[in-house]
């Protein structure tokens, strides 16, 4: 995996500084803990949306006098 994507406007420069990869690495892991987080929402959301299906019956019973 390339790991220079990050730092592509310093192409032909010195190498980034500590300070700019801690930056940079932060960036992604808050972009990564986002996604996940959307990921499980949209998961949750389905999981309720099933369970809400199978708890309504299908056919309804009909009452006895």
């Amino acid at each position: 995996m390339r790991t220079d994507h990050a730092f592509h406007g310093r192409a032909g420069s010195a190498h980034p500084t500590p300070e700019d990869i801690e930056r940079h690495m932060a960036y992604a892991h808050r972009m990564r803990s986002e996604v996940v987080h959307g990921y499980f929402a949209r998961l949750a959301a389905w999981i309720r949306g099933v369970l809400r299906l199978a708890a309504t019956p299908k056919d309804p019973v009909g009452q006895c006098c």
